[in-house]
């Protein structure tokens, strides 16, 4: 079993010149490096990024922890970090609100990013029994979720 683990923060290659908010997966590699994977932009619709997705630099993906420090160093402008389409999403808090939610993850609660707690209520919105994980150090596997 490969160890993995879900990263906030904000990916750069959305919107030129913007800190996209966004969430990714990080695993880890036999030599004890973490290696960050974003399947979202393996579809085709997204094109040719100038990156492997399944290795995606960390100059592309900023983990929250890395935003808030250049924000903070004056390195990045804070209103370039949070929703593009958006302008009251966006800046420090923005990115004060995504560390949080980054470190509740990185010390095993795996929140949902904000704003959609409420979706656990929705019926129409409940995952399958089971579900088909697609994982890159195992490949394809079919795994049952436990119930609610």
């Amino acid at each position: 079993m490969t160890p993995a683990r879900v990263r906030g923060g904000f990916g750069t290659y959305f919107v030129d010149g913007f800190h996209e908010d966004h969430w990714i997966t990080e695993y880890l590699l036999p030599d004890g490096s973490w290696r960050l994977v974003d399947p979202q932009v393996l579809h085709p619709a997204y094109g040719d990024l100038g990156f492997d997705p399944l290795d995606v630099p960390r100059d592309r993906f900023l983990v929250a922890g890395e935003a808030w420090r250049a924000c903070r160093a004056g390195a990045a402008d804070p209103q370039t970090f949070g929703l593009w389409s958006v302008e009251s999403l966006r800046g420090m808090w923005f990115v004060r609100d995504s560390l949080v939610l980054d470190l509740a993850c990185r010390g095993g609660v795996e929140t949902l990013p904000r704003g959609r707690r409420r979706l656990y209520t929705e019926p129409r919105l409940a995952p399958p029994r089971e579900i088909l994980a697609r994982s890159p150090g195992l490949g394809p596997r079919r795994v049952t979720l436990a119930q609610r």
